[in-house]
């Protein structure tokens, strides 16, 4: 028999999942208003999709800004 006070695992492992549950919503409800998703009704797969899009974009400028970069310093060393 349970003791009094102590709730049974079943339970435990069931308040602690929907706690994460809860908390995984909360971050997703989080990342789509960071990035102002258009769609009123945002999944969590288009979520995951708008933000890797943006990932992809803000890091193939940053590389694209570099190779710019490293080309016009070796055209400077050229004309020098």
């Amino acid at each position: 028999m349970p003791r009094k006070g102590k709730v049974p695992k079943r339970i435990n492992k069931a308040v602690r999942e929907r706690i994460i549950c809860e908390h995984l919503n909360e971050l997703f409800i989080e990342l789509a208003n960071s990035l102002e998703l258009n769609q009123q009704n945002s999944g969590k797969v288009s979520v995951l999709c708008e933000a890797t899009q943006f990932l992809k974009d803000v890091f193939g400028n940053r590389r694209e800004d570099s190779e710019l970069q490293g080309r016009n310093i070796s055209a400077r060393d050229r004309d020098l």
